[in-house]
């Protein structure tokens, strides 16, 4: 427990990659702080569960950015041996009619869409994207009807997922995320961490220079302790921000007024993942195959059975609902040697899919994955599922969207930009949402905490 009125030199408010990366470079540095989590464990998005016996899942993170010059997230899996390799396989690109797509022809698609994303930047509206993806598909796509299918794909499915890099850019950890949280949080004193705190109200206090923060106890809201720091690293995810910045704020106007704007133009995206688990590895998944990434947009993906829809009425389930979400699989791919099948939202689908049943999903999305690998029969359902409900958990939320027609550049220097009433740096905001060069990924919220830490190192060294 917490003694009411105490003071800490540094107050890390948020437990995800961005918040750990603070506290371990602060304790490498002997500063003294606090880290504030207001869920029941670290890791924030960054979140692994035991799905069965010697089966974990990530129902947040589970891809490294794999780049020319390894960057430390992919680095750490590499050291340890946690990459997946998946040999030659490779990604299955199917149309609703059981037709694959020459797999050359979609490296080309997701090359012009990052040069599309890199042309149009901050302009960029869905008439700008149609008209620009059109214009390029015409020079290799010479089918009208697949040239139409693959622009509606990328506004609808690849754009409403936030995601920009081409997939051959990520690779799978095969020991999910846990072991790099539980790195990161080997390397902080168990006493200066708090779970289940959440931070209510900060003011800045010009007579002695600190911050008071007001927190509250998250399982019952119901006791409240007051504290006060030199610093704040705030590392909340932005859709956070959107629902309760000027509420924790409202007693900095100024505050308010720098970064209000930088807040809600930038954009959210929300991404959910469901996990179906099999009691024996799926004999119905190709050898060859990595992973499958339905194509047709607006095309039903398969005609429902009689189990499908006696499923729907047993459970109460608007059918126009569940077509929408089965139109809007952005991928499908295996894990544990096929013993895990994991289906990939964005957009208003991974919203819906929060308020659709277990049973539902378990039953109709092992129906979508039978036919789009050309299954005739639906056998060895799965046993279990298991799905993440990012956008009704309340303090994950959305996460920054890579793209959307409501970026723009200053707006995210602001939001990176400290808070200094005093001309030194009092709140220091980082997370994912802030990092020029990885906004929205665990790397990105990695740097952007190890950088606010390098900040407030970098000011007690110079004392």
């Amino acid at each position: 427990m917490m003694p009411e009125n105490s003071h800490v030199p540094v107050i890390i408010v948020g437990g995800g990659a961005a918040g750990l990366a603070a506290a371990k470079a602060l304790s490498e540095n002997n500063i003294k702080y606090l880290l504030l989590e207001a869920q029941n464990y670290l890791g924030g998005r960054v979140h692994t569960i035991e799905a069965a016996p010697e089966i974990l899942v990530d129902l947040g993170a589970q891809l490294a950015l794999k780049e020319s010059v390894p960057n430390e997230v992919y680095s750490f899996f590499e050291k340890t041996r946690n990459i997946t390799d998946t040999g030659n396989q490779v990604s299955y690109y199917v149309t609703s009619d059981d037709k694959r797509i020459d797999n050359t022809l979609m490296e080309n698609v997701w090359d012009i869409r990052e040069q599309v994303h890199k042309e149009l930047k901050e302009v960029a509206t869905e008439e700008s994207r149609f008209a620009c993806y059109k214009d390029k598909l015409l020079s290799f796509v010479h089918d009208e009807a697949l040239r139409s299918i693959l622009i509606d794909w990328m506004l609808h499915v690849l754009d409403a997922s936030g995601c920009i890099s081409q997939i051959e850019s990520w690779v799978e950890v095969n020991c999910t995320y846990r072991p790099f949280i539980d790195h990161l949080q080997s390397t902080i004193p168990e006493s200066h961490i708090r779970l289940e705190t959440e931070v209510t109200q900060v003011q800045y206090l010009p007579d002695c220079h600190k911050l008071s923060v007001e927190t509250v106890s998250t399982p019952n809201k119901a006791t409240n302790i007051l504290l006060t720091c030199d610093h704040i690293i705030w590392t909340t995810s932005l859709d956070y921000l959107k629902r309760n910045f000027t509420r924790i704020f409202s007693a900095e106007q100024k505050l308010i007024e720098e970064k209000s704007h930088a807040i809600q133009t930038l954009s959210t995206v929300m991404m959910n993942k469901v996990h179906l688990i099999y009691e024996k590895p799926m004999q119905f998944w190709p050898d060859d195959c990595k992973e499958v990434f339905p194509i047709d947009v607006y095309c039903v993906p398969m005609k429902l059975n009689e189990t499908h829809l006696a499923c729907l009425a047993a459970n109460d389930t608007n059918r126009q609902d569940i077509m929408f979400i089965l139109q809007s699989v952005f991928c499908m791919s295996p894990r544990d040697e096929r013993r895990v099948l994991t289906f990939w939202f964005g957009g208003n689908a991974a919203v819906l899919i929060e308020n659709i049943s277990n049973d539902v999903l378990k039953c109709l999305l092992h129906g979508v994955a039978c036919h789009y690998l050309n299954q005739g029969k639906e056998s060895d359902p799965p046993v279990q599922i298991f799905k993440s409900t990012w956008k009704t958990n309340e303090y994950t939320c959305g996460s920054f969207s890579h793209f959307s027609p409501q970026i723009f550049k200053d707006d995210q220097a602001q939001l990176r930009k400290s808070f200094e009433p005093d001309d030194t740096p009092r709140i220091i905001f980082a997370g994912e949402a802030t990092h020029p060069v990885y906004p929205g990924l665990v790397i990105g919220a990695y740097k952007s905490g190890i950088d606010s830490a390098k900040t407030l190192i970098n000011l007690f060294s110079a004392k």
